[in-house]
């Protein structure tokens, strides 16, 4: 992203759609995270780790989960404000 000085005023008119997206857009470059991340608890451990779910492409598609880090509190409220904003 470029920032970029302006003389004027803008007004620009979002949908809902686009003010979630520029919402979660900025969560996820302000706070570590993107959108393909979860979180989910490891039973043994008893701890919440940070998974990222993607796509992998060869003969045939699958998705598949990679451990990221062990989730912060941080992480955690990133999480649920994201889900709370995909869901309303």
């Amino acid at each position: 992203m470029i920032p970029i000085k302006v003389s004027q005023i803008i007004n620009i008119n979002l949908s809902e759609v686009e003010a979630r997206e520029v919402a979660i857009k900025y969560i996820c470059e302000r706070f570590d995270w993107q959108p393909s991340y979860f979180i989910r608890m490891d039973e043994k451990n008893i701890k919440n780790f940070v998974f990222n779910r993607v796509v992998v492409y060869s003969s045939h598609s699958f998705e598949s989960e990679f451990l990221i880090r062990e989730a912060t509190d941080r992480d955690q409220r990133t999480y649920q404000v994201i889900q709370d904003i995909i869901n309303t």
